[in-house]
């Protein structure tokens, strides 16, 4: 019980489960070359993907982009400025 009379009521909860599931398949990146007089074309391509897992691209800490849902394919993005530690 909680609280003092006349308000003490018994105290209840739900039970939950915590449910492990498998870390998603990993990427390999591969980065294009661009010119500098043409910046903005860069495209930034996976080895594969997994269904039911979206992928953010990111460098360093901070997003690019919009993430994509896996396919069970390759994914690209693309329109990219040169950058140096593209992740996802």
């Amino acid at each position: 019980s909680t609280g003092a009379a006349p308000t003490n009521c018994p105290g209840s909860s739900n039970s939950v489960n915590i449910v492990e599931v498998a870390n998603p398949v990993a990427l390999v990146l591969t980065g294009s070359s661009i010119c500098a007089s043409n910046p903005g074309t860069g495209t930034v391509s996976s080895s594969t993907s997994q269904s039911g897992v979206s992928y953010q691209l990111r460098i360093g800490t901070t997003n690019v982009q919009a993430p994509q849902a896996g396919t069970g394919s390759a994914l690209s993005w693309t329109g990219l400025n040169a950058g140096t530690n593209y992740n996802v």
